[in-house]
C-alpha cells in the first residue's frame, strides 16, 4: 500500500500485507483497489473476492454468479477522473468483462467500496463484443469537431 497523495519523500509505502493465505490468490488474474474503504478486490477466471487488508486480513467471495460457459477477461472499477460530474458513481460501479468462446460481454455491477460487496444482479449487460481485454472510462470532451 502506498500514499500517492504526497510528494515522494522516500516514505510513500505505508503498509505491507501478506496475501499468501487468501483463498484462490494463486489463481488471481485481476486486481482493483477501492478508494472508499480498506478493501481491494481480486478475481480468478470465475470468482471475485473482497480482501479486507486492514481489518481481518482475510478475503471473502463477493461474486460467483456468471453463466457456466463464461470466464472473466477483465475487471475495472469505474473512476472517471477528471469528470467531477460523475462523482456520485465514482468507485461504486464495477465492470466485469467475460468471454464464452464466441462472444464478449460487459457486466455493470453495483459495488460497495467500503465492504467490497457486489450486487448479484447486474445493473446492465452489454453484449455483441469480441473478447474484451481491458475497460477504460472515456470523456466525451466538449465543443464540436
Amino acid at each position: 500500500m502506498s500514499n500517492f497523495n504526497k510528494a515522494d519523500d522516500g516514505n510513500m509505502v505505508i503498509g505491507a500485507y501478506n496475501m499468501t493465505n487468501l483463498p484462490d490468490i494463486a489463481a488471481a488474474k485481476f486486481f482493483q483497489a477501492s478508494e472508499l474503504g480498506y478493501v481491494d478486490i481480486y478475481a480468478t477466471d470465475r470468482k471475485i473476492y473482497a480482501y479486507d487488508y486492514q481489518g481481518t486480513n482475510t478475503a471473502k467471495v463477493v461474486f460467483d454468479a456468471l453463466p457456466a460457459n463464461e470466464t472473466i477477461t477483465a475487471m475495472k472499477l469505474y473512476k472517471p477522473r477528471p469528470n467531477f460530474n460523475l462523482s456520485a458513481v465514482e468507485g461504486r460501479l464495477l465492470y466485469i468483462a467475460t468471454w464464452d468462446g464466441t462472444q464478449g460481454r460487459l457486466y455493470e455491477m453495483a459495488f460497495n467500496g467500503v465492504s467490497g460487496d457486489i450486487t448479484a444482479t447486474p445493473k446492465n449487460i452489454f453484449t455483441g463484443f469480441g473478447k474484451i481485454y481491458d475497460v477504460s472510462a472515456k470523456n466525451r470532451g466538449s465543443g464540436t469537431y
